[in-house]
This record gives C-alpha cells, structure tokens and sequence, in this order.
C-alpha cells in the first residue's frame, strides 16, 4: 500500500548562532509563499544574499514544484513570492537516464547562485533542474516585493545562454576568484564548469569529473578548493 505523505510543520527559515549552537531565528513561511498543498516538496535549495550588514540579509528559496522564487528578508522578517516563466521546467528536457533507468522528470527552478552586479545589487543565476539553459535576474528585482505587479517585470529577466544536451544540473556554485561557476550535472553524471565570461554554449563547458556511479545523480551544495 502507498503510503501518503503527511506535512508535519510548515516550512520555515532557521537561523543558528554558530558560536553559541543556539537558535536565534524561526521565521514560517506564509500561505503566499506556499500557493499548493505540494509547494514545500519542491523547496530544493537555499542561497543567502549578504553584502555589508549581516542584518540585512536575504535568501533565495527555489521552488521547482510551483515554479516560483520565494524571498525572505531579516531585516524586514517578512517574505514575499515571485513568479516568472523562466522558473519552470523544459519539457524538451525532460527525458533522462540515470543509473540505467529511463523516465521523465518536470521539476523547476532548482538553484540560485551569485554574481557580480550593478547598482548595489546582485545578479542571480539560475537554471530550472529540467532545462539546460541558464537565467538571471537582479538582485535588486528580488528584494522588491511590489515589482511584480509592474507593467515591465517580465521583461526583467536575462536568458544567459544554453549549456547544451543531456546537461540537466542539480546545484551550481559561482567561484569569485576564477570568474567560473561549477554544476552538479545529473543529465551526465558529472560535476562541469563554465566560465562566466564567456559565452554560455557546449563549446565552453568543460567536464571535471564524470562516473556513471560515482557521480549518478550528484544533487549537493558543491563547494570548490581552488588555490
């Protein structure tokens, strides 16, 4: 008999003093944040968004099950959602095989990582999991929880390029001392790289790793050492 899932507690934002291992923050998501009943099944990742005051802190939520980004700021402790095309999925794309099995898969907006922006802010990429196109948006865009409503939002939103076939990505992370972002790389079993300055095409990512067990379906936070 298939068990049904059964969602114990709202999804929240937990913050630690690491120094003291004390909590020092839950904030609860609203029902805005969460427009379905399936909403926090597909809350994947986090990416915190400091610039000079630890106390004006944001973070980025994906959520690939409804196609949105959800918000927070503590300064404000408030959250707020935004949606846009660009957070789903390519059905195109949605074709994989992983540890010699063949399905389908619809998941969006997976990952959010941080470049260098303009105007004081951020520019945040991010890829749908199934897709293999790269986005990006300002960071400005996100910390206005009222931009949405505006005429022109839509239009606010950058196609950065296509790492081309098979290269569904989990996870990727922007490394700021060698202008290049890492991907988690499901589609080919295999953690890849691409330098941020280049154009974003097949020709300029490059493999690292690549295992059909080692590396099946490499979904963590990577985190690069790079002397």
């Amino acid at each position: 008999m298939r068990m049904r899932q059964r969602q114990l507690r709202t999804p929240a934002i937990v913050i630690y003093d690491l120094n003291t291992n004390k909590r020092i923050l839950r904030y609860e998501l609203k029902s805005s944040d969460l427009p379905a009943e399936n909403t926090p099944t597909g809350l994947a990742s986090i990416t915190v968004d400091i610039t000079n005051d630890c106390a004006d802190a944001y973070a980025y939520l994906p959520d690939l099950t409804t196609f949105g980004m959800v918000v927070y700021s503590l300064k404000e402790n408030d959250s707020w959602r935004h949606q846009h095309n660009y957070y789903s999925f390519n059905p195109i794309a949605g074709n994989l095989f992983i540890a010699n099995e063949r399905f389908q898969w619809s998941d969006g907006v997976f990952s959010v990582t941080l470049l260098p922006g303009s105007e004081g802010c951020k520019s945040a990429y991010f890829h749908p999991l199934i897709g293999t196109h790269e986005f990006s948006v300002s960071t400005c865009v996100l910390k206005n929880k009222t931009i949405s409503a505006e005429r022109h939002y839509h239009s606010l939103y950058s196609v950065i390029g296509d790492r081309g076939e098979m290269t569904q990505s989990t996870m990727h992370d922007y490394h700021p001392g060698t202008n290049v972002i890492f991907y988690a790389e499901i589609g080919r079993d295999a953690v890849t790289c691409w330098n941020a300055g280049k154009v974003l095409r097949s020709s300029n990512v490059g493999v690292l790793g690549r295992h059909p067990q080692r590396l099946s379906y490499p979904a963590g936070n990577i985190t690069m050492n790079i002397q």
